[in-house]
């Protein structure tokens, strides 16, 4: 059996380079498989949330998205034996 994770595209995770290097780091030095990118390239432009009952803005660190290309490009840069992929986009 083979396993992976999904980089994360959102939130505080994201924050930083070096953070996200050390995290496909990790997951390689775990003996894990592949590195997954979610393609969310387009996002609304005021997104809201009825969750947990009422309306109400998404937090600031979840409105930010990065381009899977460039996830792919420093976990490429990080590691050097799991495979890289994603859900929808194809080259």
């Amino acid at each position: 059996m083979k396993l992976g994770f999904t980089l994360p595209i959102v939130g505080p995770a994201i924050s930083s380079s070096a953070g996200l290097r050390a995290f496909c780091r990790g997951i390689e030095d775990l003996g894990n498989d592949t590195l997954w990118v979610g393609d969310r390239l387009v996002q609304p432009v005021d997104m809201q949330s009825i969750y947990p009952g009422k309306e109400q803005p998404y937090p600031p660190q979840m409105k930010r998205y990065l381009d899977p290309v460039l996830l792919w490009t420093v976990a490429a840069t990080a590691t050097g034996r799991v495979r890289l992929n994603a859900s929808t986009v194809t080259f």
